[in-house]
């Protein structure tokens, strides 16, 4: 697993329909090959709601360790003063099982590089 690093953002990765469609047997290669573009420019994180061992044995099967900084469980209760939707400057992408992919590549793409420090978040900047 990768360092985390401080100083880029923090991408969330799902895993089923996202990465693979049939519990592990056969993987989206487009969803690998993004992640190991989206690590070059993000601490890449996976979760699932399928659980911790669950996502652990995916990323393995993936062999995509060495791209992802940490593999969580999906939270079950989320305590925050702000709603996500609220969040500064956070980005949601649903993937579609024809373009989700490329509509994160597209993000990627215009984020590259104009990520900011804004207090204590750092947040998108459109060019």
């Amino acid at each position: 697993m990768k360092t985390i690093n401080p100083n880029l953002s923090n991408v969330f990765i799902d895993i089923d329909n996202t990465i693979t469609r049939d519990l592990g047997a056969t993987f989206i290669e487009n969803a690998l090959q993004s992640i190991k573009e989206i690590s070059t420019k993000a601490n890449v994180f996976i979760w699932s709601q399928g659980g911790l061992a669950y996502a652990l044995e995916i990323v393995e099967k993936a062999k995509i360790q060495e791209f992802v900084c940490c593999v969580i469980p999906k939270p079950d209760l989320m305590i925050d003063d702000l709603s996500p939707d609220k969040w500064c400057g956070i980005i949601t992408i649903q993937n579609k099982p024809q373009t989700g992919w490329q509509d994160v590549q597209a993000v990627m793409n215009q984020l590259d590089g104009d990520w900011i420090e804004d207090g204590f978040v750092l947040r998108a900047t459109k060019r």
